[in-house]
């Protein structure tokens, strides 16, 4: 890719979120089948995923199938879609359609979100990944602050034993939502990013 002039952010954003061998493997099968047609042509053709979407999407069973045809390994790396997962939990990896308790973890699809597969391929014209400063965001005052620290908290929260135990009591529902609302050209997207900015230096410190 790097011979075309095509700069790839693959192994970039695998040592970002420090995945693993397999973990790097879904991710690889998920872009594959999303923006490359000859791949997703033959994925069409196979046997792997019978109810395929044609989507770019892939069923958890189809993957385990494809990068484990033995069955003990397949039921092992079932793990790596738990709610707790790092492709999960980051949601890297996003699960297409809705399931509970009694659905087959085999026929749950996955996919990644269009701005992550942009992002994995170089489409830098269409997925700004610059992030912005805080103090570039301009509201009234008290209200930046305030959200800001909401954001903060939650994160530093997130790690002690007593939120981990409340995560794993309700098993899903206990994250942050932020919904903005106002015009246009208010500071909307822009305090989103922000929020970002701060998210992703305090994961990485």
């Amino acid at each position: 890719s790097l011979e075309q002039g095509i700069e790839l952010h693959f192994e970039e954003f695998c040592r970002s979120y420090e995945l693993d061998t397999f973990e790097q493997t879904v991710l690889a099968l998920l872009v594959a089948n999303n923006t490359g047609k000859a791949f997703r042509d033959f994925y069409e053709k196979s046997d792997f995923d019978p109810s395929s979407h044609g989507d770019g999407g892939m069923s958890i069973g189809a993957i385990l199938s494809i990068i484990y045809p033995d069955y003990r390994e397949q039921v092992t790396s079932r793990k790596y879609f738990s709610v707790d997962a790092s492709l999960i939990k980051q949601e890297i990896v996003v699960p297409w359609n809705s399931y509970d308790n009694t659905t087959n973890i085999l026929d749950i699809y996955v996919h990644l979100h269009e701005r992550i597969v942009r992002y994995l391929i170089g489409d830098n014209n269409i997925y700004d990944m610059d992030l912005v400063n805080p103090d570039q965001v301009i509201l009234p005052e008290g209200t930046k602050e305030k959200v800001l620290k909401l954001a903060k908290n939650y994160s530093d929260n997130k790690s002690k034993p007593t939120k981990t135990m409340v995560d794993q009591f309700y098993g899903y529902g206990t994250g942050l939502i932020f919904l903005f609302h106002g015009l246009s050209g208010t500071g909307k997207t822009m305090l989103a990013h922000a929020m970002a900015t701060i998210l992703t230096f305090i994961r990485q410190h």
